[in-house]
C-alpha cells in the first residue's frame, strides 16, 4: 500500500516538473501541445507494448 502512493507521488512530482507539459500549459504553443500529446501516447503504447 505505501508502494502505491510513492508511485503516485514520484508522478505527480514528475507532472510538475516535465518542462514540456508546464510549456504548454502556461503558453498554448499548438505544435508543442502535439507533441506533449505524442509524447504521452508513445509512452502509453510502450507500457502496452511490453505488457
Amino acid at each position: 500500500m505505501i508502494m502505491d502512493y510513492a508511485g503516485a507521488l514520484v508522478a505527480t512530482a514528475l507532472l510538475v516538473v516535465d518542462p514540456v507539459f508546464l510549456i504548454t500549459t502556461v503558453l498554448d504553443l499548438g505544435i508543442d501541445a502535439v507533441q506533449h500529446f505524442l509524447a504521452v501516447a508513445a509512452m502509453l503504447l510502450f507500457v502496452r507494448f511490453h505488457r
